[in-house]
């Protein structure tokens, strides 16, 4: 479309001096347009990009205050003008084949790094465009003679749609990519930050509470949480785990929730205005969740220390359960005792073999004796306790703890603690017993 070189600013063609200084693109950029469209189209894009900004950013002042404005967008702007014409006036529909790339990332990084949301920038850009086209509509209408005025319009509009199209898709493309991009940063940031005080290796600041979320004041309950990655993708998992934090948050009365996730697994922190209810960690895990969600969750605490507190506690339960064969919950002031002795599993399993002895071995009738052994010792050798949580007869648990005393060749009182620590053990880790354990 050579009516392209026709085009020029208000009172004629500018000098390549009064280019390079009211142009905001390149030296290179407009040296290449001049000589692909020469310098009155040139000039005409660079005088009408401003137009364009200017009207694009008043609409943007009626709409609410200004989000994110650069000179950014108006070089933008300017550089794909310039290129749309470069391509319509040698490809004409086809121009669409021919993309700023560069320039279209670049907006759609700087935006995300802004912080302006992506909607807005779609809006914004698709507003250019249109603003965009209609210039160079009635810019062209004004050069071609009617005969051949409104076939040329129909092909320049078709091309200028297929340009911003382009364009826009690419931009979008390089804004998700970088709001993926600084999420994993952010992620990684607070993942080591975490870690670090946490593990006392850090003391927190309060750059470190900013990035954080929350502050290390006040009560705290910290969780871990982890999925079978085989049976369910990261994003369910992820917003799975999100809502239930939420959610239990919420209830229990949290003032923040921050949720950090690293190689599969994810830590919850919940902190409170002063030390949680009595009953929390319970509340926590009673509160309805997927059922392949498994959770950790360690003592409430206050203040630093007990920010690590929980923290280190959370993580000791979570090693109990990464470990066990069966159960998708586990309280540190349940499992503590656990945690301290799984870190050789060699010797649990000696440990076991050597308490339980005949207690030992396949078949529901072994089972039901190690069940109602493990819940009356735990229960002061309450017979009426284990009777109600087993639903079954008072002298059946009689019974069956006088079966237990013979097998093991002394009363099951005799070695209460070690008996059920041995039973306790065995229940969550009953392949170290049978199989040669890990090394």
């Amino acid at each position: 479309m050579e009516w392209i070189l026709d085009l020029a600013p208000v009172g004629g063609s500018w000098s390549p001096e009064e280019l390079r200084e009211r142009a905001v693109s390149g030296p290179e950029v407009i040296a290449r347009a001049i000589a692909e469209i020469g310098a009155g189209a040139t000039g005409w894009a660079v005088e009408t990009s401003e137009r364009v900004i200017e009207r694009v950013r008043s609409q943007d002042d009626l709409d609410g205050p200004r989000v994110g404005a650069t000179m950014r967008e108006r070089r933008a702007s300017e550089f794909a003008l310039l290129t749309a014409l470069i391509t319509i006036r040698h490809h004409g529909t086809r121009a669409k084949g021919v993309l700023p790339v560069e320039e279209a990332e670049r907006l759609g990084r700087l935006a995300c790094h802004q912080g302006v949301p992506l909607q807005v920038l779609v809006d914004r850009s698709w507003r250019a465009h249109s603003v965009s086209k209609d210039e160079l509509m009635t810019a062209l209408a004004a050069i071609i003679p009617p005969p051949e005025r409104t076939a040329q319009l129909k092909e320049a509009s078709a091309a200028m749609f297929d340009f911003a199209n382009a364009f826009v898709h690419t931009m979008i493309r390089a804004y998700e990519e970088e709001h993926r991009s600084q999420r994993s940063r952010l992620a990684a940031e607070k993942h080591r930050l975490l870690t670090a005080i946490g593990e006392e290796e850090a003391e927190p600041t309060a750059r470190a509470e900013k990035v954080l979320g929350a502050t290390f004041g006040g009560g705290h309950i910290v969780a871990v949480a982890w999925y079978e990655p085989t049976k369910h993708g990261p994003e369910e998992a992820e917003g799975a785990t999100l809502e239930f934090a939420a959610r239990a948050g919420e209830r229990l009365g949290a003032r923040h929730l921050v949720c950090v996730e690293h190689e599969g697994i994810t830590r919850l922190w919940w902190s409170f205005p002063a030390l949680p209810a009595e009953g929390a960690a319970v509340r926590l895990r009673d509160e309805p969740r997927c059922d392949w969600l498994n959770l950790a969750i360690g003592p409430s605490a206050a203040g630093l220390d007990g920010f690590r507190e929980a923290y280190r506690g959370a993580h000791q339960a979570a090693r109990v359960g990464r470990h066990a064969m069966q159960g998708r919950t586990w309280l540190y002031d349940d499992v503590a005792h656990l945690a301290l002795m799984i870190a050789d599993p060699g010797a649990v399993a000696s440990f076991v073999k050597r308490e339980l002895r005949g207690l030992l071995g396949p078949g529901e009738r072994l089972a039901d004796i190690r069940t109602t052994v493990k819940i009356y010792l735990d229960q002061a050798h309450s017979r009426v306790a284990v009777a109600e949580a087993l639903h079954i007869a008072s002298n059946t648990v009689a019974y069956r703890v006088g079966q237990a005393g013979e097998l093991l060749g002394y009363p099951v009182t005799d070695r209460a603690q070690l008996i059920l620590l041995a039973l306790q053990l065995y229940e969550n880790f009953p392949h170290w017993v049978t199989e040669p354990p890990p090394r």
